[in-house]
């Protein structure tokens, strides 16, 4: 039997391949995930009369005019009243209301901040 010079060089040639999709594999496999996206959006101003309260939602209700906006209430969200830092039940229906909000994926109206009664002087 005569011996095949291709036969080397193919073996030779699968195995430089495979070894090219082993570490292709291992470095997909090492890529650190992405972090969460960051708010891009900046906060909107809005400020009104205080309509509602939602202790359970963690939701307020702003009237301003003839339109009416809920915004939910977050961890994160800063509550002040006169100038003092405060919680959500501090708000009483009929105070004044101001700050700020971003709008969520889902759509939601998320507040950033939130301040009860007239501005601080």
């Amino acid at each position: 039997m005569r011996k095949s010079y291709f036969q080397p060089v193919l073996v030779a040639v699968l195995a430089v391949a495979l070894a090219g999709l082993s570490l292709s594999a291992r470095a997909e496999e090492t890529k650190p995930e992405k972090p969460a996206p960051k708010h891009t959006q900046r906060p909107v101003p809005f400020s009104g009369t205080l309509s509602a309260v939602d202790k359970t939602a963690m939701t307020i209700t702003v009237k301003k005019k003839e339109a009416e906006q809920t915004f939910e209430i977050t961890s994160n969200t800063r509550i002040m009243k006169e100038g003092k830092p405060a919680v959500l039940s501090d708000g009483a229906v009929g105070d004044m209301v101001g700050g700020q909000y971003r709008k969520t994926d889902d759509g939601k109206l998320e507040a950033v901040s939130v301040r009860f009664g007239p501005k601080p002087e």
